[in-house]
């Protein structure tokens, strides 16, 4: 099962908050590569849960939460 779970945390780990993001702006997906930059956390590619494969760019901001 797929779930649009976000997870933010401090940079010593602590603090672990759940966050959803705004109108769902991604679908849940697995396979995925993320990287922080700044205050920002980018998400490319991945696969659906009907195995259709991505080739999206989103980015969340982690100085709205």
């Amino acid at each position: 099962r797929f779930l649009l779970s976000v997870k933010v945390s401090n940079e010593l780990g602590f603090c672990i908050i759940d966050v959803q993001p705004a109108n769902n702006s991604f679908p849940p997906q697995i396979g995925h590569g993320a990287a922080l930059l700044g205050k920002y956390m980018y998400i490319f590619g991945g696969m659906t849960e009907a195995n259709q494969a991505l080739n999206d760019l989103y980015r969340l901001d982690l100085g709205s939460f």
